[in-house]
């Protein structure tokens, strides 16, 4: 491979791969000040999400066959968490943020690091 062409290919291999794990749905948005959320092993849908400050209901189903909760937060901070999931169960936060970045989040051992993990947006 000629110089010029494997400096191109090493710039734009990596530069692509960049933007196509940028690249993913658009955030959802909170409907009248509520957020429904699914969480499974190691998935939460959304990932992103985005809602106006103030109260917010967010609503968290597992529809995974493990024990998960879901936790807002910044940070490992949970600002409010639900109870403990069993399968098909769900629960209900009810929250008011001012606008900020948050995370969404397992709290449980190491679920966020497996993949258990979103973002929210209030503005």
């Amino acid at each position: 491979m000629p110089p010029v062409r494997a400096r191109l290919v090493a710039l734009v291999v990596p530069l692509a791969a960049a933007v196509a794990a940028g690249c993913g749905a658009a955030p959802t948005t909170a409907r009248h000040g509520r957020l429904d959320v699914r969480l499974r092993e190691f998935q939460l849908v959304p990932a992103h999400a985005q809602a106006a400050h103030g109260p917010l209901l967010i609503a968290a189903r597992n529809d995974g066959r493990l024990v998960h909760q879901l936790a807002v937060g910044r940070g490992r901070y949970a600002l409010a968490v639900t109870p403990a999931l069993r399968p098909g169960q769900s629960a209900v936060l009810r929250v008011r943020l001012p606008a900020g970045s948050y995370r969404l989040f397992d709290p449980r051992a190491d679920y966020d690091t497996l993949g258990l993990y979103g973002s929210l947006v209030v503005r």
